[in-house]
C-alpha cells in the first residue's frame, strides 16, 4: 500500500499527520513521511462518486486485470462508467480515486 500512499499525497489526496517514528523507534524525517489511508477514508474521499464494489471470482474476467486467473475487485464509479481493478479492495479503491482524480 506504501507505494499508493506515495501517489495519494503527490495527487492531493488529504494527509492527517503520519507516524514520526518506524516501528523500531528510528526518527523519520518530515519530507520521507507518508501517510497511509484506511480504506474507510479512500471511500469517504471517493463521495457520491463510487457506485460499488465488485468481488471478480477466481472464474470471472475483469478486463482490467492482467492477472485474471486470481480474481480481484472492481471500484465502480457513477462518473462516466469509471471503473478500475486491484488484487485488493484497498487497491481497487485507491486507483478508482487516483482516476477521478486524474492523477
Amino acid at each position: 500500500m506504501y507505494k499508493y500512499a506515495q501517489q495519494l499525497k503527490e495527487a492531493g489526496f488529504p494527509q492527517n499527520e503520519p507516524d514520526r517514528y518506524t516501528s523500531d523507534g528510528q526518527w523519520i524525517p518530515e519530507d520521507e513521511r507518508i501517510y497511509i489511508p484506511t480504506l474507510s477514508e479512500v471511500i469517504r474521499e471517493c463521495g457520491q462518486f463510487l457506485s460499488s464494489l465488485y468481488r471478480v471470482s477466481i472464474s470471472e474476467y475483469s478486463s482490467k486485470s492482467d492477472k485474471k486467473s486470481k480474481g480481484g475487485w472492481e471500484a465502480i464509479s457513477i462518473y462516466d462508467s469509471t471503473w478500475e481493478w486491484g488484487e485488493t479492495i484497498e487497491e481497487a479503491v485507491v486507483k478508482l480515486w487516483l482516476t477521478l482524480n486524474n492523477k
